[in-house]
């Protein structure tokens, strides 16, 4: 399974453990125990981060955003790719843009790319301050 399809815009996390479209806040945090065998006591219209996810290629953390007990955005830092725990903003931007199966339209500037999609989009950006890459997966 791809980590992200396209139509649907369900992201593959781990196996048996996804985040789709208005996920209801009780699936989002039973997906959270899957992965973590624990869940805080969080709120339903507010954030719920899970633990950097082993994909192929590296490694990301997602942050699940909540509106209404509804989940409406998730966003996705890269910890690692391959074995490099401080990969470059290069090789970061070019491993989200993998992950996604999509081919980055301005690598040699790296500017923000926004990509529409029939659930939504995404976003992804690289701060050239920082160094990091970002890519933020919003529904409607």
């Amino acid at each position: 399974m791809p980590f992200v399809d396209e139509l649907s815009g369900t992201l593959a996390l781990a196996k048996n453990c996804v985040l789709t479209a208005r996920m209801p806040f009780k699936k989002v945090m039973a997906a959270l125990r899957l992965l973590t065998g624990t869940a805080p006591d969080l709120d339903e219209g507010g954030i719920v981060p899970f633990p950097a996810c082993p994909v192929e290629g590296g490694q990301v953390a997602p942050i699940a955003f909540l509106e209404d007990g509804l989940l409406v955005a998730v966003s996705l830092s890269v910890v690692s790719v391959g074995a490099r725990l401080q990969p470059t903003a290069e090789s970061q931007r070019a491993f989200l843009f993998a992950l996604l199966g999509c081919k980055d339209p301005c690598p040699d500037t790296q500017r923000t790319c926004h990509l529409a999609c029939t659930f939504g989009g995404i976003m992804i950006s690289t701060d050239p301050r920082t160094g990091r890459a970002l890519a933020y997966v919003s529904y409607r």
